[in-house]
């Protein structure tokens, strides 16, 4: 008869194999997004919405074509994030129409921080939903997280469901 391993064994064992947790410390719809003046993007005409089956708002956003270079949306969390390490986490319906190239910063109370270009996998699948995620690393708190259109050009915005803040524990 074979001996169960000691529960110290196993402890150690589980701890080893334990996925990483994440805790969401808050959720922008993308229709909330906002721009400069502090109006709402879609009310104003820079993004539009519309609803998608699977979308966790219930729409899906993107910044308009006409928008010019460096035209920008934000979307304000009303805790500030903590300094530390930190994922924003996008969720983005793709479609088939290509997106216009964008940057994507945080918002301090000293200003923006440049996080690099947001990407969407090439290989996503049409009218399916992604999560991108975008390593932050600060330490500082902040409190928004601002998409700006980075090339001349009459294509749109990704469409984006929701914007997240998730701390890993």
């Amino acid at each position: 008869m074979r001996k169960a391993p000691p529960l110290a064994a196993l402890t150690l064992a589980l701890a080893a194999t334990a996925v990483h947790a994440e805790t969401v410390h808050q959720t922008v719809p993308g229709k909330s997004f906002l721009l400069g003046d502090g109006s709402n993007a879609v009310a104003k005409g820079k993004a539009e919405s519309k609803d998608v089956s699977g979308a966790k708002s219930g729409a899906v956003t993107r910044v308009k074509g006409e928008v010019n270079q460096w035209g920008f949306v934000t979307a304000w969390f009303g805790i500030p994030t903590p300094a530390g390490n930190s994922i924003v986490r996008l969720r983005v319906y793709v479609d088939k129409e290509k997106p216009a190239k964008f940057m994507v910063y945080v918002n301090t109370g000293e200003g923006q921080i440049n996080l690099g270009e947001l990407k969407i996998p090439a290989d996503a699948t049409p009218e399916t939903f992604v999560d991108v995620d975008v390593p932050v690393k600060m330490d500082r708190e902040w409190s928004g997280f601002t998409i700006k259109k980075a090339e001349k050009s009459d294509l749109p915005g990704p469409w984006i469901d929701q914007v997240s803040v998730i701390l890993a524990e």
